[in-house]
């Protein structure tokens, strides 16, 4: 995995902030698009379905074709988002390290064990608020965790009734003063271009795309990835990152 580790960890650890792109699916045509408008990764789904969107992604037996033909296809590190629709096996596990990819993400409260300890495999972890920020700092030291994907309340919510606000920059700059590693920043309903130049200076790693954000049509994909890109020209990574908040 030494291949795919170097790739994404060019993508996190850049001059600038990373831009991901996170796909309703496992198409190629939407892959293809973000990867054209300047994505500098892209995150496809297995055993999901999206809260907003609706949007439902099945097991290995359905999406293995697709995944292994975006991870092939490519000229961009290449990632899938595992879901809680399903429980996934380790029998799963093996199989989608099978695949290809060059790297796995899941929610730190849907993924089993093994696939955190599991130091062979680059990972993104998804948070969310609630978890008390000290703890932050121990997921560093899980071998193969390359990054955390912040999900803050106003981001995240089916029916938006919670927007994007000052406690967001706030959140992600203590997190990323707390965690040893890059914190990224999941948009997904009403961050604007304007919003990112902020976030990135108090220590955001870098966004995530989310579905909902993008559209359903590579079209859509396309012009919504090239608007983030633009945000992103000239924003630099913060030098605190990573910085002990307690030291």
């Amino acid at each position: 995995m030494t291949d795919h580790v170097s790739r994404l960890r060019r993508v996190l650890h850049g001059e600038g902030p990373a831009l991901v792109v996170e796909l309703t699916g496992n198409s190629m045509e939407l892959a293809r698009a973000a990867q054209e408008a300047g994505a500098d990764s892209v995150i496809g789904q297995l055993h999901y379905e999206h809260p907003v969107t609706h949007t439902y992604t099945g097991g290995l037996e359905l999406e293995m074709s697709q995944i292994r033909e975006m991870a092939a296809g490519l000229a961009i590190p290449v990632g899938v988002h595992v879901g809680n629709q399903s429980r996934l096996t380790r029998q799963e596990w093996e199989e989608l390290l099978r695949a290809g990819l060059d790297y796995v993400c899941a929610n730190i409260a849907a993924a089993p064990p093994y696939v955190l300890s599991d130091g062979g495999v680059p990972k993104i972890l998804y948070v969310r608020v609630g978890i008390p920020v000290e703890q932050y700092r121990g997921l560093g030291t899980f071998e193969g965790l390359e990054a955390i994907l912040f999900e803050p309340l106003s981001q995240v919510q089916p029916e938006p009734q919670v927007r994007f606000n000052a406690l967001d920059v706030v959140n992600t700059e203590s997190l990323s003063k707390a965690c040893p590693l890059p914190v990224l920043f999941k948009a997904s309903q009403d961050l604007e271009p304007e919003d990112v130049g902020l976030l990135m200076r108090r220590g955001c790693g870098g966004l995530v795309l989310d579905p909902g954000y993008t559209g359903s049509t590579a079209e859509h994909f396309k012009v919504t990835t090239e608007i983030f890109r633009k945000a992103l020209v000239g924003t630099k990574r913060p030098r605190f990152m990573g910085y002990d908040l307690w030291g």
